[in-house]
């Protein structure tokens, strides 16, 4: 519990520090406690673990967001998510505790900072407010299984920071020897990471002729579903730009 309020409070203070002079803040969301009772991590397969693990990383996106998006409505909806899912978030949590357990309390503490600061960028606070608020319509959805769509909804949340962190290469055509893509998102294997290249394929004519690229995330049972490689980094934003008018989630990546 201590860790949790730790971590409110200093972003509290690191968000707050050098504002006096803007708007009063939306209320600040309850702070952030690990679970009182530590559940066993449920006997499953490899992608559940991820899927938890995503959770956790999700609920400390929406926790940044709430406290820095100055908007009351996040704020809200950041308590009403650890009230009404406690369950999940508690396994999260015990997952993200076990898999930290070897380092002890330092290592996860080091891993949360580090979590905490990918969420945190200012380039990407607008972005990721509005991104906050899609994962949050998304999560008060009825019947919504916030483990399996945590991977979706991380992925989505750390999208503004990724695109900030690609425009400090400015005009650059390409930047690696990989060259650029175009990324749809992370799925929890690759039959789902499959399925969704069909769908994006029959609503982006876009995408005609052109083969996806299935990578595997290190360590994960995750897939990154990817197309490429992209002449220069104009053509794969052109690219990203028509599949948001489609209703896609896309991101320009480096390969």
């Amino acid at each position: 519990m201590k860790r949790g309020i730790l971590h409110a409070a200093i972003l509290t203070i690191a968000l707050l520090s050098g504002c006096a002079k803007s708007p009063k803040p939306a209320p600040l969301p309850a702070p952030d406690p690990g679970p009182t009772a530590t559940p066993a991590r449920p006997a499953a397969a490899a992608a559940s673990a991820d899927g938890l693990e995503a959770l956790w990383h999700v609920r400390a996106g929406l926790n940044v967001a709430a406290l820095s998006c100055r908007d009351a409505a996040i704020a809200a909806g950041y308590n009403r998510m650890l009230k009404n899912h406690k369950a999940p978030l508690a396994s999260a949590y015990s997952a993200e505790t076990l898999a930290h357990k070897a380092g002890g309390a330092t290592a996860l503490d080091r891993h949360m900072t580090q979590v905490y600061n990918r969420f945190a960028d200012p380039r990407s606070q607008a972005g990721l407010c509005a991104a906050a608020r899609q994962a949050q319509a998304a999560i008060a959805a009825p019947g919504a299984d916030l483990t399996a769509m945590a991977p979706m909804l991380l992925a989505r949340l750390e999208s503004p920071g990724q695109a900030a962190t690609l425009n400090l290469a400015g005009a650059a055509p390409a930047i690696s020897a990989g060259g650029w893509l175009v990324q749809f998102g992370t799925y929890s294997g690759q039959d789902a990471a499959e399925t969704a290249w069909r769908r994006i394929g029959a609503r982006l004519p876009a995408m005609a002729g052109r083969s996806p690229r299935y990578d595997p995330v290190p360590g994960k049972s995750l897939v990154r579903l990817r197309v490429g490689p992209i002449d220069n980094r104009a053509a794969a934003q052109g690219l990203c730009a028509s599949a948001l008018k489609a209703g896609l989630d896309c991101l320009p990546v480096v390969g």
